[in-house]
């Protein structure tokens, strides 16, 4: 691009498939959550602003029931709705109890048809509000069909936002060289835009709303749910059964961390990492830190956790503090299930648009159009521990 020249978009697009491999520095440098999921290399398509995603779950296996139920009872009340969660020939076990039950009436909403004491197992009483689950199916080796199990499959959606940009290269500007390390002023405008409609992205990604108006028009735009949303949202979603843990202004510690995966494990969820602001970060480094013991050459104090070890059984990475979480939240998250999607193909995150002069100056509008896609947001795939402390 000759000094004093018109930018053409050729000019522009050069210019940003120059600067395109620094996203994924600028990226790690400003969200560790679009890091810890891939973006921007491990990036889908879409092809409509309402992008829509099939996800799968596991079929619940367990109820509660509802009062106290003596070893003799063989019809077992449990919560609204239940009863469906078994079918006939399943074993049951109650918590606490070593008797098993074998369902063997019809299914119904409300209760449970069981023989008790089944393979001669103690009769129990169960009390109110006991959970009982589904221990094992044994069948028969000739198969009679006519008793099928779920196959839970929902379609869930997320509208793509669109984050734009728009800068001005005078004609003065264009001539200067070397100005304070900056040698073109173009690249050096759309570099740092860049950064901040990405920082705009990992915001909205975390804690953004879903419009009202989902295609958005000329006076509305079209905003998508960023995945602190699509949690919460799952307490009134078709099949919804969030992981959402509320500490009630209760400081950050290891048995709510506990609660939060191991609610997301009951539910078929399994978490690999952790995420959370620095507040929250730094009250979890202190729960090690007292028992730390310093010799009298070290001369570094302080520590960050890099792994939780929950007592459920799973190792989890405990990711960089990331300023766009609230600071009273720790997310629990499955990377695998969550990724960043572009409307339209290719892989060039920006697509940019030259709009001509405004009187002397060049002016170039650039935007990206995505959403995040996160799959069993809803039921456990990921989970929200909220209220926490903040002093």
């Amino acid at each position: 691009m000759a000094v004093g020249q018109k930018v053409t978009y050729q000019d522009v697009q050069e210019i940003m498939e120059m600067i395109a491999p620094g996203v994924a520095f600028q990226v790690q440098d400003e969200s560790q959550f679009l890091q810890a999921i891939g973006f921007p290399g491990r990036m889908g398509n879409t092809f409509d602003v309402d992008h829509n995603h099939m996800e799968k779950r596991l079929n619940a296996n367990s109820a509660t029931v509802v009062g106290a139920q003596a070893g003799g009872d063989t019809t077992i009340e449990l919560v609204a709705g239940q009863g469906n969660n078994f079918r006939i020939g399943q074993i049951l076990q109650a918590d606490g109890s070593r008797e098993l039950m074998r369902v063997v009436g019809p299914i119904v909403a409300n209760e449970v048809e069981v023989a008790r004491a089944h393979n001669t197992t103690p009769a129990t009483a169960i009390a109110d509000g006991e959970t009982i689950t589904r221990v094992a199916w044994p069948q028969v080796e000739k198969d009679q069909g006519g008793n099928p199990e779920a196959n839970i499959r929902q379609q869930r959606d997320n509208f793509t936002q669109i984050f734009r940009g728009e800068i001005c290269v005078s004609t003065s500007r264009k001539k200067v060289k070397n100005k304070g390390e900056i040698m073109d002023e173009v690249r050096e405008q759309l570099t740092t835009l860049q950064r901040d409609k990405l920082r705009d992205l990992a915001r909205a990604s975390l804690v953004g709303k879903r419009s009202g108006t989902p295609r958005g028009d000329d006076t509305t735009p079209r905003e998508m749910d960023g995945l602190i949303q699509l949690i919460l949202d799952g307490a009134t979603a078709p099949q919804g059964d969030p992981v959402i843990v509320n500490a009630a202004l209760a400081p950050l510690d290891i048995s709510l961390l506990d609660d939060l995966l191991g609610q997301c494990w009951e539910r078929g969820g399994r978490p690999d990492a952790l995420l959370m602001n620095t507040f929250q970060l730094e009250r979890l480094a202190q729960t090690i830190e007292g028992r730390r013991r310093y010799t009298s050459t070290e001369s570094k104090a302080g520590g960050r956790v890099n792994e939780f070890v929950s007592k459920h059984g799973g190792n989890i990475r405990v990711l960089p503090a990331d300023i766009f979480v609230p600071n009273d939240i720790v997310l629990a998250l499955d990377t695998r299930k969550l990724q960043i999607v572009k409307l339209g193909t290719g892989n060039q995150l920006f697509e940019v648009f030259e709009q001509g002069k405004r009187g002397t100056a060049d002016e170039i509008v650039f935007e990206m159009e995505v959403t995040l896609e996160a799959k069993n947001a809803v039921d456990g795939g990921h989970g929200l521990l909220q209220g926490l402390a903040r002093v």
